[in-house]
């Protein structure tokens, strides 16, 4: 897998909502300190990254990467939940373990876990990633299905997230080999063609693990190369850090993204 910029993630959904995200929180910090999640339990010398909760906040879903960031042999969801006033150690979600699994994101009404793989989509092609969707049954997780056409492309796709009204945002290399951001709306079940998130979102630089609120009033990513970036040696290389940015949509429009500064990019 190419390196993309899925590091800083895993604190976007506790960030979002334990602070209450409002349009001048990210000019003027009003925001607490972060802390790190469920620390040795959750949180470990591992890599842990693209964490999601269920709607009663008593369950997530994060990816693990082992060995290391670099050297990844096996990226997998494991899944814990909140018992007696603490996390649970987690577990191998059921549906994954084989394939590289990464970026879970539950669907707001949380019957739906999405998340990004790079497993044979149907026709046992393989593309770069898909995203993919596995549904909750009376027994638990069902068998995970590929989004297919107009979502899925024979490029990359890195991360997506579900408002409430089933409109879908997600990140897409697509034709053009950039990654970029885009929404598709759920009508009778099926997803209509792409629309990008116009230039106020994307850029010549990489946009990539979206973060959108139910109602779809703000949304939060992850770019990296941007000049008001704060830059670092990252990994190596190869593997470049990248930043949380946020952007609020007002009368159906984009308001141009700004970066969510010091206290919570690195």
């Amino acid at each position: 897998m190419k390196a993309r910029s899925i590091q800083k993630i895993s604190y976007l959904a506790v960030f979002a909502f334990a602070f209450g995200i409002d349009h001048g929180m990210c000019q003027n910090n009003e925001a607490e300190k972060p802390i790190l999640f469920a620390k040795n339990i959750i949180s470990t010398q591992r890599d842990e990254f693209g964490i999601t909760f269920t709607p009663d906040g008593k369950t997530c879903f994060f990816a693990v990467k082992t060995p290391s960031t670099i050297q990844s042999k096996a990226i997998a969801i494991c899944m814990s939940s909140f018992l007696d006033g603490k996390w649970s150690e987690p577990s191998l979600a059921p549906f994954s373990g084989k394939y590289k699994d990464f970026c879970p994101s539950m669907s707001p009404d949380g019957n739906q876990l999405f998340f990004v793989s790079n497993r044979p989509a149907p026709g046992n092609k393989r593309n770069g990633a898909d995203i993919w969707v596995v549904k909750k049954t009376e027994q638990g997780w069902g068998i995970p299905e590929n989004l297919g056409d107009p979502i899925n492309t024979p490029g990359w796709e890195l991360g997506c997230s579900i408002a409430r009204d089933g409109t879908i945002y997600f990140s897409s290399t697509g034709t053009t080999g950039n990654l970029d951001l885009y929404s598709s709306k759920l009508v009778n079940g099926k997803y209509e063609k792409p629309d990008s998130l116009g230039s106020a979102i994307n850029t010549v630089y990489s946009e990539s693990e979206p973060y959108i609120s139910p109602d779809q009033s703000f949304i939060i990513f992850s770019s990296q190369g941007r000049p008001d970036g704060l830059v670092g040696p990252g990994a190596s290389a190869s593997y470049p850090r990248s930043d949380l940015y946020i952007s609020f949509r007002e009368n159906g429009k984009w308001r141009e993204a700004k970066n969510l500064g010091s206290l919570i990019n690195t």
